[in-house]
């Protein structure tokens, strides 16, 4: 069985536009083996969640939702931890703020970056609409009528940290 990749929009264009060996060498095709390679940690998980989803009293749609859940389950701590490792100190601190105070006129965020994000700066050429854009990017913060609030995505990471114990006290 092959899974196949979709490229994004650039690779894709690029794919589109070039010589026959250019495509065949970013076409890639990936197999699934029937079984999955035996794990020291993974193993006794598998067999553990495996049990559950194979209870007697469960029927074949409710054993695909678990399933469904379980996957979306690890999906939710990568990318916690990954957003995690690429979230400035300064944006942290940001959300924390508008969890705890609410929605923030646009205006401010300026005011924020300049007072906690831009010094030092952290790389010269990261400016306020690299760091608020990663944070509209990320899906963390969105802009309405002129006002910034924290989205559910935001809410979901700073839960994260806590439930992690990580330190919210990062460079920048």
């Amino acid at each position: 069985m092959g899974v196949s990749v979709e490229l994004n929009p650039a690779a894709q264009d690029a794919q589109d536009n070039a010589p026959d060996a250019a495509i065949a060498s970013t076409t890639r095709q990936l197999t699934v083996s029937p079984e999955p390679p035996v794990h020291d940690i993974l193993s006794p998980c598998d067999a553990h969640y495996l049990s559950l989803v194979r209870s007697e009293d469960l029927t074949q749609e409710q054993r695909e939702k678990w399933l469904a859940r379980i996957a979306s389950s690890y999906t939710d701590l990568w990318r916690q931890e990954n957003h995690y490792r690429l979230i400035f100190g300064s944006q942290i601190a940001f959300l924390k703020r508008l969890h705890l105070f609410g929605p923030q006129p646009v205006d401010s965020v300026k005011e924020f970056y300049e007072a906690n994000g831009a010094i030092p700066p952290p790389i010269p050429t990261y400016t306020f609409e690299n760091w608020f854009g990663w944070l509209i990017e990320s899906k963390d913060v969105a802009v309405e009528v002129d006002q910034v609030f924290i989205t559910p995505l935001g809410k979901r990471f700073l839960q994260w940290m806590t439930e992690a114990a990580v330190v919210d006290q990062k460079a920048f």
